[in-house]
């Protein structure tokens, strides 16, 4: 089976080697779990959701055999972490991320990033409306996913939330930060994946 993570630095991985990325991780958990999984990081730094979208064919296309059987979304924290975020928005382009790959029979996941606004680094007068943006975009993520029977993974409240939890830019997690996005993505979605049947004529 194959599982395509579309998103932005969060996916790509950035500051980390290659395999410290959360989608490496992720595959090879499931790999230690017995499931035949590639996932495919299709992950660009600095990615918004209209940069997402706008790659969805490319990206698409450049996979042999179409459309993948499972998906991650991990768009949006880009556009929250700006005061013009707008949600209704993001939904329209997140929809337009998740509603063809679930047509095309993938089950998709989406992100509810960490808080960013509880650590230390964003000062007190900024906590508020970074805090409003990041919850907004956690409802609207989860709403898209459950439109499409789909799977939200959660990290807004996570316990492990603080200062140690990212790199040295204060922006990004580190490698602390994406084992755990990894095997939070597993505990979501492991069960989904594994009741879920090859598609005839395609390799499990």
């Amino acid at each position: 089976m194959r599982l395509l993570v579309l998103g932005d630095s969060l996916t790509a991985g950035y500051g980390l080697p290659q395999e410290q990325s959360f989608p490496a991780q992720l595959e090879e958990v499931l790999h230690d779990a017995g499931h035949e999984v590639t996932v495919i990081n299709a992950g660009v730094s600095g990615d918004t959701t209209a940069g997402g979208l706008a790659r969805l064919d490319w990206t698409l296309g450049g996979l042999p055999a179409g459309a993948p059987e499972a998906a991650i979304v991990q768009l949006g924290a880009n556009d929250a972490l700006r005061r013009s975020f707008s949600p209704p928005a993001v939904e329209a382009e997140i929809e337009a991320v998740v509603g063809p790959l679930h047509a095309a029979g993938a089950l998709v996941g989406t992100f509810g990033v960490f808080d960013l606004s509880t650590t230390s680094f964003v000062p007190a007068e900024r906590r508020a409306g970074l805090r409003d943006r990041l919850h907004a975009l956690g409802d609207v993520t989860r709403t898209v996913a459950r439109r499409h029977r789909g799977v939200h993974v959660d990290f807004l409240g996570h316990p492990a939330t603080d200062d140690d939890l990212f790199s040295d830019d204060r922006v990004h997690v580190n490698r602390r930060g994406h084992a755990i996005v990894a095997a939070e993505t597993v505990r979501s979605l492991g069960h989904h994946l594994a009741s879920r049947p090859a598609r005839a004529g395609r390799p499990s």
